[in-house]
């Protein structure tokens, strides 16, 4: 399991501009399990990429599911996506993608 965690400021306001939690899972089931929660103003993006097909037909079937346990959870704009993993791109090459800012503060948990 890694958990990573960017909090992103513009122009060094000391109000939060952005939120971005990456975590990545490997399961028993469900293979690989990689999660990009993002958290701009007043929009939630949940971005679920998986690592094979069959994966992906089972979490979009499930949906209305996801959608109601989320519901009433927060006012803001909530924005669920489900695509599959790219096979070359690593954790890493992720984490270097949303940590891209010079004024990110980051924590990571492997």
């Amino acid at each position: 399991m890694l958990i990573f965690f960017v909090k992103k400021r513009k122009n060094n306001q000391k109000s939060d501009d952005e939120t971005t939690i990456f975590i990545s899972l490997d399961t028993h089931s469900l293979n690989t399990v990689q999660v990009l929660l993002e958290y701009k103003k007043q929009n939630v993006g949940i971005q679920f990429r998986l690592s094979d097909e069959d994966v992906l037909e089972l979490m979009e079937s499930n949906r209305k599911i996801l959608d109601t346990q989320l519901e009433g959870l927060s006012e803001r704009k909530l924005d669920i996506q489900f695509r599959l993993k790219d096979k070359a791109q690593s954790n890493l090459d992720v984490i270097a993608e949303i940590s891209s800012s010079s004024t990110a503060s980051i924590d990571m948990k492997v």
